[in-house]
């Protein structure tokens, strides 16, 4: 340290008490930068060490609500597959009985049950009952 001192006070010209003063300065700032230093790694390493564990949280939650939001969208199809298959056998069974009423109507139309051979009207009608 008297090495410093003495080497400022040759190089700025000041005498010795002036000289040890600015040297003092120059080794405080010296240390307090040094601290600041450290200091501001070991706070970049909590920085990313929380950073890490946040991401890894937020990872597993963005798991958890995809696997409930694809259950919720099986769930929505399975809906709606029962509803179009419902819909599906309904329109069969109006159509059954559309051409159940068509037949009928045919049939009483052409007086049937009295000819042997089957009129037109009913042979398109006979066609629609399945």
């Amino acid at each position: 340290m008297g090495a410093a001192i003495y080497w400022i006070g040759k190089v700025t010209g000041l005498n010795s008490i002036v000289s040890a003063i600015l040297g003092y300065v120059i080794v405080a700032a010296l240390a307090g930068g040094g601290i600041w230093a450290w200091s501001a790694h070991k706070y970049d390493q909590g920085y990313s060490a929380g950073q890490s564990q946040e991401r890894i949280a937020w990872e597993e939650t963005r798991k958890r609500d995809l696997a409930k939001q694809a259950a919720r969208v099986a769930s929505d199809q399975a809906r709606i597959n029962q509803i179009a298959a419902d819909n599906l056998a309904l329109q069969q069974k109006l159509d059954a009985e559309k051409a159940d009423a068509a037949l009928e109507a045919a049939i009483r139309k052409e007086a049937a049950d009295q000819k042997p051979a089957l009129p037109k009207s009913i042979a398109h009608a006979l066609n629609g009952v399945r």
